[in-house]
């Protein structure tokens, strides 16, 4: 087998001032794979891969809001060659995502994070109908520090996801996912942290997968981190 990749990267990033800066990202991936099936049967595999991301960010209020956003387009196209025919699966991906964050002061110290998350893919065999997926996701959340011994996290997800798979059908389905978390330091000092959280997970439908079952994940994990210092 003959396998040959190119990857090449441009970006673009303008500052219109230290508080506001944007920048523009365009990734190629092509790639070709050539081989046989046994001494009568080649086949060729040719692979095209383009990505754009143009962001935007961006500090007000001394700082204490915070604002991203970001828009991109995915496209990858695979065309395989063989003595049977050209078949080929073509899938165009969507997204568009704003976050925003506001630091303040009551009872501790407060991070408010927020988020929108838009996408939606196409994908299917090459001039012919395919399958569409489109995603709402939105999520809110707060890092509470109430000393310099123990910081809270604590936030809801929100995902929804509606799926069109042509013959084989349509599906909708909505998520609520919580989350929490808790960090201690005892000494307050930041030599030793303890880490608990525990949260609800929802793996999204693939595409390519009309009709699998929802996955619904629960985790939790207590890390503890120790920092030490050597005299000189």
């Amino acid at each position: 087998m003959d396998q040959r990749n190119l990857q090449a990267l441009a970006r673009l990033t303008y500052a219109i001032n230290h508080r506001h800066w944007t920048s523009l990202t365009v990734v190629t991936a092509p790639a070709l794979m050539r081989g046989m099936d046994g001494a009568q049967a080649p086949w060729e595999v040719d692979s095209d891969t383009v990505m754009t991301v143009l962001a935007y960010n961006a500090m007000v209020l001394d700082g204490r809001v915070t604002l991203d956003a970001k828009a991109s387009w995915l496209g990858h196209d695979v065309t395989r060659l063989s003595p049977v025919g050209p078949a080929g699966v073509d899938t165009d991906r969507f997204q568009a995502k704003t976050q925003a964050s506001y630091s303040l002061k009551g009872l501790g110290h407060h991070v408010l994070a927020t988020g929108l998350e838009l996408e939606h893919v196409v994908q299917g065999p090459s001039q012919a109908a395919g399958i569409t997926s489109s995603l709402l996701s939105g999520f809110v959340q707060d890092r509470w520090t109430l000393n310099d011994r123990l910081t809270l996290n604590g936030g809801l997800r929100y995902d929804a996801q509606f799926l069109d798979a042509d013959e084989r059908g349509n599906m909708t389905h909505h998520q609520l996912s919580p989350r929490v978390g808790l960090v201690f330091d005892p000494g307050g000092n930041g030599r030793m942290k303890l880490f608990a959280h525990a949260a609800k997970y929802q793996g999204m439908v693939p595409p390519g997968v009309a009709h699998a079952e929802r996955a619904h994940r629960f985790a939790a994990r207590a890390d503890v981190v120790f920092r030490i210092r050597r005299g000189r």
